[in-house]
């Protein structure tokens, strides 16, 4: 019982922000990314998606469409190209949370 309250008191307080720069993702990756993150039992996070100046631009339907169904989902449209790192810098200066955990755009949590 102890557990599941502190859990409760904690799961309210704490937030985990979790960024992930994408570039030029196949849409089927960016789903389960977002499929699995809405997924986990803690509910207080954030994911903060910065688009690295993709290419192709499929996966943008995919978070768009999340964007109006879930205010925890963050998006950065990047104009220019920075790499993984100049991206993952960006989400983590959006990033709001207590706690920043990084995922790739092909990863599942």
């Amino acid at each position: 019982m102890k557990e599941r309250a502190l859990f409760n008191e904690l799961s309210s307080s704490l937030t985990f922000s979790l960024v992930t720069p994408a570039w030029n993702t196949l849409p089927h990756f960016m789903k389960e990314l977002i499929f699995y993150c809405k997924a986990q039992s803690w509910s207080n996070w954030e994911l903060v998606i910065i688009d690295d100046a993709s290419v192709e631009k499929d996966h943008l339907e995919v978070i768009n469409g999340e964007l109006e169904r879930d205010e925890r989902i963050i998006f950065i449209q990047s104009e220019v190209n920075r790499g993984i790192s100049g991206a993952r810098n960006k989400g983590i200066e959006t990033a709001t949370g207590d706690f920043i955990g990084f995922l790739d755009h092909d990863d599942l949590l």
